[in-house]
C-alpha cells in the first residue's frame, strides 16, 4: 500500500520480521503496510481514543489482517505486556507527549529492543531525555513531505556519548552522515533566523535585546551544525 513520505520513512526503520506495537496508531497505515508487504509477521495497533482505533479496525479488516494486528484501547504503553512486541512506534505526536508516554511506559521498556520515534516538536528535549536516561539513538532519517520537515530516529538501550546542544537540535546522526534533506533545513533555518534579526536589527530596545540574543545564538548553533553536515558530505565525495 501506498504511505506517505514520512509514514515510509518511518516504516522503513522497523527491524524486519520484529513484532509491533504502534502507540498513537490512528488509521493503523504502519502496521497494515508493514504486516502486508511481508516486513513483519505481526502487530498491535493502539490507541487512546476509539474514534481513531475504529478506522483502524475497519482498515485492517479492509486489507483482511484481522488475524495478524490486534487492536486495543490504550493509553501509550498501558496495555501492552511485556514480551509482546520487540519494537514500539510512537509517531505524529508531539515530542512532549512521546516524552510522557516514555516516563509512563518506564518499566515496560526494558522489553522493546527498539524504538521509533518521530517528534513532530521539541525533539531537542526528546534527545536530551533519550542520552540522559541510557538510550542510544542508532540511526536518524529526515524527510521534506508536503512543505514540512520531519525527523524519526531509532533507539536502543545503552549509554551514549554526551551530545552537544546542536546534536540535540538537529541530531548527530543526520550531522554525521552528511544528510543532505538536513543541510536543506538548516539552510531553511538560517534564512530564517537572519531575517528575524534583519527585522530587529533596527528597532533592538530593551524589551526586545533578550529576543535578538536569542536568536543570534540559535543561529549560530544553526551554523555550526550546516558547517559538521557539510564537512562529512564532502568527506563522503572525497572517498
Amino acid at each position: 500500500m501506498q504511505l506517505s513520505e514520512r509514514m515510509r520513512m518511518i516504516a522503513d526503520m522497523v527491524p524486519e520480521g520484529v513484532i509491533l506495537a504502534d502507540i498513537g496508531t490512528d488509521h493503523g497505515y504502519i502496521p497494515v503496510a508493514l504486516v502486508s508487504e511481508g516486513h513483519i509477521p505481526s502487530a498491535i495497533a493502539m490507541d487512546l481514543r476509539s474514534g481513531p482505533l475504529s478506522r483502524a479496525e475497519a482498515h485492517v479488516r479492509e486489507h483482511g489482517l484481522e488475524d495478524c494486528i490486534e487492536l486495543r484501547l490504550s493509553d501509550g504503553f498501558e496495555r501492552l505486556k511485556a514480551g509482546e512486541a520487540g519494537c514500539a512506534v510512537l509517531a505524529g505526536m508531539g515530542g512532549l507527549l512521546i516524552l510522557r508516554l516514555l516516563k509512563k511506559g518506564a518499566d515496560l521498556l526494558p522489553s522493546l529492543d527498539t524504538l521509533i520515534l518521530q517528534p513532530q516538536s521539541d525533539i531537542d528535549q526528546v534527545r536530551a531525555y533519550l542520552h540522559s536516561h541510557r538510550f542510544r539513538i542508532v540511526t536518524e532519517r529526515m524527510t521534506l513531505d508536503e512543505g514540512k520537515y520531519y525527523t524519526a530516529m531509532a533507539v536502543c538501550h545503552g549509554e551514549d556519548v554526551p551530545y552537544t546542544r546542536e546534536d540535540d537540535l538537529y541530531g548527530r546522526c543526520l550531522i554525521e552522515s552528511g544528510d543532505q534533506t538536513l543541510r536543506d533545513y538548516l539552510q531553511s533555518e538560517i534564512r530564517h533566523y537572519q531575517a528575524i534579526l534583519d527585522h530587529l536589527g533596527s528597532q533592538v530596545t530593551d524589551r526586545t535585546a533578550a529576543r535578538y540574543k536569542e536568536i543570534l545564538e540559535e543561529l549560530s548553533l544553526a551554523n555550526k551544525a550546516l558547517d559538521r553536515v557539510t564537512s562529512h558530505m564532502e568527506a563522503a565525495n572525497d572517498e
